[in-house]
């Protein structure tokens, strides 16, 4: 979604609360992790940062900053979960450094994405995540092999992705000139790497990370901390941090850029406060509908909000992926509670 987000589904406790108190969560994650995606793209559509590398440093530090401070905030009124964290910590602070790595590309790889290509074929082409967590889980040993209904599930999706990156003659001369309208080598090569990124994100946190049942804040709080250093240094590589300096620093006087950024990134922590008060008090399969929800809602109105071209086989190619998505969802909710063979 080229958001600055962590999830850490599995080391989640649910527990027992008001109806209200989960529909006011639910409801307003789903509202964050759309208006993300539109403020991340509208920053590089309508203002003069074109940095998606830096514009994830200024997320990871505005995320350290803010989940400091919410986790000191809870370390006071939960004395025992504090130490409980901090000696758990003790621990995973080497493999938390490694993770961060991986966390650093997951998101600049989200954000460059997000830059790439219009926000209709970034949210389509993340709808086939799904494959890439079965490979990677198959590859890296993790969990069960999937069964063979989980895997036609992802057969809708692959011919949706495919069908929905196709450009029709007449959209294509009529958008010719925004070449973020259509799918290049380059492109291509940056999607494919940030799905990937995410997949051995998810993957390697459930296989190594939830040993620790670290608290979701205090390990946003670790992992942006390290992701910060990681982010910037790789924008030096990339030559934003150059780039920015010598040939765009007047935008930093631009008040409406600043206050797209700044809005992005705190945007982007309420997402992941918001991501972890969600996970703890609902389902996954809520989760799960929630976050196809989520694709739709944000396919459907980045073609109003950016005016992307359709053509009848791009329309058909996302209603396949998203049914695709969705059978997932539901299949790999089903199995779950699967007896397992003896």
């Amino acid at each position: 979604m080229g958001a600055s987000s962590f999830s850490q589904g599995s080391t989640v406790v649910q527990k027992n609360i008001g109806n209200t108190r989960v529909a006011f969560y639910a409801s307003t994650w789903l509202v964050l992790v759309i208006g993300l995606s539109f403020i991340n793209k509208g920053v590089f559509k309508w203002t003069g940062f074109k940095y998606p590398v830096l514009l994830s440093t200024v997320h990871m530090v505005v995320n350290w900053i803010l989940s400091v401070l919410v986790w000191k905030r809870i370390g006071t009124s939960s004395t025992s979960e504090e130490s409980s964290s901090t000696e758990k910590s003790k621990n995973s602070g080497r493999l938390i450094m490694y993770f961060s790595l991986l966390f650093v590309l997951n998101i600049a790889f989200g954000n460059m994405s997000v830059k790439a290509v219009n926000l209709l074929l970034s949210q389509v082409f993340r709808s086939s995540m799904p494959i890439f967590i079965m490979i990677s889980s198959i590859i890296l040993k993790v969990g069960n092999r999937p069964s063979l209904n989980v895997i036609l599930t992802v057969l809708p999706i692959i011919v949706g992705v495919y069908l929905t990156c196709q450009q029709g003659n007449s959209a294509q001369a009529a958008k010719k000139a925004d070449q973020e309208d259509v799918i290049n080598w380059k492109s291509l090569i940056i999607l494919l790497t940030g799905n990937i990124m995410c997949a051995l994100k998810t993957t390697l946190t459930n296989k190594y990370l939830n040993q620790y049942q670290l608290h979701p804040i205090y390990l946003l709080s670790q992992l942006s901390m390290w992701s910060s250093f990681g982010m910037f240094a790789l924008a030096c590589m990339l030559g934003e941090v150059s780039d920015l300096f010598y040939n765009n620093w007047s935008i930093l006087y631009n008040v409406n850029t600043i206050a797209f950024v700044l809005t992005s990134a705190f945007v982007a922590f309420l997402l992941n406060l918001f991501n972890f008060l969600a996970n703890s008090s609902t389902s996954p399969l809520t989760m799960g509908i929630l976050g196809l929800v989520h694709q739709i809602m944000t396919v459907y109105l980045s073609t109003i909000v950016f005016d992307t071209p359709l053509t009848s086989t791009n329309i058909i190619g996302i209603c396949l992926a998203m049914v695709g998505s969705a059978l997932y969802t539901f299949v790999k909710y089903k199995e779950q509670f699967k007896p397992k063979a003896p």
